[in-house]
């Protein structure tokens, strides 16, 4: 039996030293993370935190720390996801009677939260995009690697992001023996490489119809090779026209100096769709393991609806998937038009480690637990269904 290497944490400095090929997707990490580490913002706006570097055997982790940060993006803030977040969804809540009683009970929420500290977290393999992919950890490094954060943070909330027992049931046991209380975050949408042989027949038709539009319109397909860094103010724009402007400021807000990068090392595959010389819709992916996502999409929504920017790009994604022979986490929103090509819809979790914290701090999280299943999940069923 190989035994087992110390865990350690890294900040940016002694991150520098370490050499990224002796570890799996390392590269990935020395690509996109450590440049995050020392000033997140410069990268993605609304995000202020602490960046490390947990390393476990063949791993290097990410790892972000907060302590209030109210304004931060809902990837790395409890308290912007349960409140800000759905403050900012509420405006397309078609039930004004519900949309009123979840307006009214959010304030003591989000001031009960605020005195209970929930902020003060630390986050485990958080990539601050929208979906982390994780590779579980055995149940002895999970046991392992929570003593050791319990160590280092004693007043922090130790927590994984992304998690759903479609993909991982038997490491969220292993979380909830160690101590970890599963909090429900979001409803989510996967779609397995082998699912098209079950899909009904009006699903594959939707697809089909989906893929047929992509290969019929006469939008070029730009792979990033052929997107230069002068595009990445145009790619911005058009995410933030789809996630910030539609959806919600707390959505990562990425800088054109987070596209150059990823255009210029790969760790985000960007295709574009372009028209007469001008980009109107992108789709950019990260991969990890069989499991492929998208944190990167968006599209001029002043285009007219009939040309289906949206259908053509997700069909994009579809068809990377199937040549790669991957999954697709299709992150969340957009329920019914997911749900309609055949997509699997399953709640995801928040791992949440409080046990060590004082009693007021841990009552605050078990009782958000609960308000989250006893009311936000079935919401959640009946509305992004």
């Amino acid at each position: 039996m190989v035994p087992m290497t110390p865990i350690r944490l890294h900040d940016s400095n002694a991150a520098k030293g370490l050499d990224f090929s002796r570890y799996r997707h390392g590269e990935a990490v020395r690509d996109y993370w450590i440049p995050l580490m020392r000033k997140p913002s410069t990268w993605i706006r609304n995000i202020d935190t602490r960046c490390l570097l947990l390393e476990v055997d063949e791993w290097l982790l990410p790892v972000t720390v907060n302590e209030e940060e109210y304004d931060n993006s809902y990837v790395c803030s409890p308290h912007t996801q349960y409140i800000g977040y759905v403050r900012d969804e509420l405006r397309i809540l078609e039930n004004p009677l519900l949309r009123m009683g979840v307006q009214a009970g959010l304030a003591p929420l989000g001031g009960w939260m605020r005195r209970a500290r929930i902020n003060r977290i630390v986050f485990v393999n958080n990539w601050l995009l929208s979906t982390n992919l994780h590779v579980p950890l055995s149940r002895t490094r999970t046991h392992q690697v929570a003593q050791f954060l319990q160590e280092r943070f004693p007043d922090h909330a130790i927590a994984y992001r992304s998690l759903t027992e479609l993909l991982h049931a038997q490491w969220m046991q292993d979380l909830t023996d160690v101590g970890h209380d599963l909090i429900p975050s979001r409803q989510i949408y996967l779609f397995h490489k082998d699912d098209d042989r079950r899909l009904s027949r009006r699903e594959r038709s939707r697809m089909k119809q989906d893929l047929r539009l992509l290969q019929s319109s006469d939008y070029e397909v730009m792979e990033p090779e052929a997107i230069h860094a002068d595009d990445a103010e145009r790619i911005i724009d058009l995410y933030e026209q789809l996630y910030i402007h539609k959806y919600s400021r707390h959505n990562p807000q990425f800088t054109p100096l987070w596209i150059r990068r990823a255009l210029e090392t790969g760790f985000l595959h960007i295709q574009a769709l372009r028209k007469e010389g001008r980009i109107n819709g992108v789709i950019g992916y990260w991969i990890r393991d069989e499991w492929m996502t998208a944190p990167l999409l968006g599209y001029d929504r002043t285009r007219p609806q009939k040309e289906g920017l949206y259908r053509m790009l997700t069909a994009l994604l579809t068809l990377e998937g199937k040549r790669r022979g991957l999954h697709l986490h299709l992150s969340g929103g957009a329920g019914k038009f997911k749900l309609y090509r055949g997509a699997a819809s399953a709640i995801e979790y928040s791992a949440v480690l409080t046990r060590h914290l004082p009693v007021h701090r841990r009552i605050a999280w078990r009782a958000l637990t609960l308000i989250l299943k006893q009311a936000a999940v079935p919401l959640v069923k009946i509305y992004q269904a």
